[in-house]
């Protein structure tokens, strides 16, 4: 009895693991860009699928470690009120495989986007008021990502 319930929640373990939707990277291997993933998915979707995936926050600063992500996931966001001068992002990455999409999202719209691989800013001077959030959108990603936003 003891051996087949040790078979049955091994058996749903591995069918757990299978059911995770990893997104196929569909352009090859020289190609980074999103291949799948679609422009409303992008603006509505917070929907994702990670395996080996670690995340720290010490102080203002974000980090991901992530050996398979697909999806679309917003990791970080802040909200700003009338009166702020100013709103910095600051994202540094490094892709190892697969297709990554970085960027700022707010109000239904993208408002800017960090290229993998790079270290980037964006700075937004006199941000209208709301959310944003700082959002990953990935096909077979392995990656890392370090990333901290201010604002003044």
């Amino acid at each position: 009895m003891k051996r087949i319930l040790i078979l049955a929640m091994a058996l749903l373990l591995c069918v757990g693991f299978v059911a995770c939707g990893q997104i196929e990277d569909a352009n090859g291997e020289e190609e980074t860009g999103l291949a799948v993933i679609t422009k409303d998915e992008l603006l509505e979707s917070n929907s994702s699928s990670k395996v080996g995936y670690v995340r720290t926050q010490i102080n203002n600063t974000l980090t991901l470690k992530v050996n398979q992500f697909s999806g679309v996931e917003a990791v970080d966001s802040i909200s700003v009120s009338n009166g702020t001068e100013r709103l910095t992002f600051s994202v540094q990455s490094t892709l190892n495989s697969g297709n990554l999409y970085i960027y700022v999202r707010h109000d239904g719209r993208i408002v800017g986007e960090f290229t993998p691989g790079q270290k980037d800013s964006l700075t937004l001077e006199q941000p209208a008021p709301g959310k944003y959030e700082l959002c990953i959108a990935g096909e077979s990603a392995s990656f890392e990502l370090s990333a901290t936003m201010q604002k003044q």
